[in-house]
């Protein structure tokens, strides 16, 4: 029996060998009835238009060896379904269906679905831009963020608005939602739909808002601010507009009150500053938002810091104290820790190695006269840290601790 991949080098010799070049990379075996459903439709949307045939192979090849036969048929159906409107929605469709049918899971795939139909009401426009972030989202594993962002789409687009609205939408949806800390994106995406669904004129006040600070509010923070802003909006547009903007001064009020949440951009320099000083130039902060999504976990919410050779990693916010300088500390704090392992290759403070250190060096002295010595005698017996004993060692223990922690 003839690989099914043969008849489509008579269609498209170039598409062909790139389709075979990918299936040789692949590690899971491909099913002669997967290979034969990728060379028909593939030759179909070929004999539509050139450029919606390449993309199906594309699409097809990042796809066969990693999804089942069920995932192969249901993407050929659609992206059929799709074809037979215009070649330009069946591209869109090709592309962005990939991620999606990738996941396995039916519920997102109806989610995907309807909110499709639901754009495709206002034109094939609506799709290129949301569903390109859409598989960014998906390919990165944020499938809360994704859901939310679908969400979303479907609140906005189900709406009755102007052809330069829904195409300025296009553009500024997408582009928020990839702004959002990937920690945080799922429930600030919730709260700018509760926007939108409030009326379509306080989007952009609110992403103004975002963007001067409220994005540093936590998750319950965020929701009471806009549960006031749109009390007030309701009660007086204008006041309600310029409260969520933070505009005003209620809302700037509000916002500093709710606000515990400490922003890496605000201490980069300072962070910055004290690295250069301790260890020298090169090493420098960056957020972990830089990192792949897979590595930070988003539905891990303890705090998570990482190095490499040039750079140490930081949450982009931290709000897991009640106090703004208790966060403040604790972004210090995490950078002293790093900039120890940059600076001995260790996390560990050995006492041990200390104290024979002090031994070679102050070789001919009794024990009480090596420094600190009795003092330090005398903290071990108050069981105290390894630390705690190295700063007993000094005239004054607690200017000790504040140099060390500086």
């Amino acid at each position: 029996m003839s690989d099914p991949i043969d008849k489509l080098f008579i269609a498209d010799p170039v598409t062909a060998a790139r389709v075979r070049e990918n299936l040789r990379q692949k590690h899971g075996t491909v099913g002669f009835e997967e290979k034969a459903i990728m060379a028909d439709e593939t030759i179909w949307a070929l004999s539509q238009e050139p450029t919606f045939g390449r993309t199906v192979a594309t699409g097809f090849a990042g796809l066969l060896g990693d999804t089942d036969t069920d995932g192969i048929r249901k993407y050929a159906q659609i992206v059929h379904g799709a074809g037979l409107k215009g070649p330009a929605i069946g591209r869109i469709m090709a592309t962005s269906l990939v991620p999606v049918i990738r996941q396995g899971r039916p519920e997102l795939l109806e989610h995907f679905l309807a909110t499709v139909r639901i754009m495709l009401q206002k034109g094939v426009y609506t799709l290129k831009d949301p569903l390109d972030v859409l598989a960014g989202l998906l390919d990165e594993g944020d499938q809360s963020g994704a859901k939310a962002f679908l969400d979303l789409l479907q609140d906005t687009f189900g709406q009755s608005m102007s052809y330069n609205r829904s195409m300025h939408f296009t553009c500024i949806l997408p582009r928020a939602v990839r702004s959002f800390s990937p920690l945080q994106r799922a429930w600030q995406v919730r709260q700018l739909a509760r926007i939108i669904r409030a009326d379509l004129h306080l989007v952009e006040p609110f992403l103004d808002g975002m963007a001067k600070g409220l994005e540093l509010l936590h998750e319950k923070a965020l929701d009471e601010f806009v549960s006031t802003g749109l009390k007030k909006f309701r009660k007086n547009p204008d006041a309600g507009t310029r409260f969520l903007s933070l505009v005003s001064s209620l809302g700037m009020e509000q916002f500093r009150n709710l606000q515990v949440t400490v922003g890496l951009a605000g201490l980069r320099s300072d962070l910055n500053c004290y690295l250069c000083a301790r260890i020298g130039p090169g090493l420098t902060v960056r957020s972990t938002a830089s990192l792949p999504l897979k590595i930070i976990a988003p539905e891990n919410r303890t705090i998570s810091v990482f190095s490499d050779a040039e750079s140490i990693y930081l949450p982009d916010t931290i709000g897991c104290y009640p106090e703004r300088n208790q966060n403040e500390a604790l972004y210090r704090c995490l950078t002293r820790v790093e900039a120890g392992l940059h600076e001995f290759g260790t996390f560990y403070f050995d006492l041990e190695k200390l104290e024979e250190r002090l031994s070679r060096d102050c070789d001919g002295f009794t024990d009480s006269e090596k420094p600190g010595r009795a003092r330090v005698k005398k903290r071990e017996k108050q069981n105290c840290s390894d630390l705690e004993s190295f700063f007993s060692m000094f005239p004054v223990t607690e200017l000790a601790g504040d140099v060390f922690n500086g």
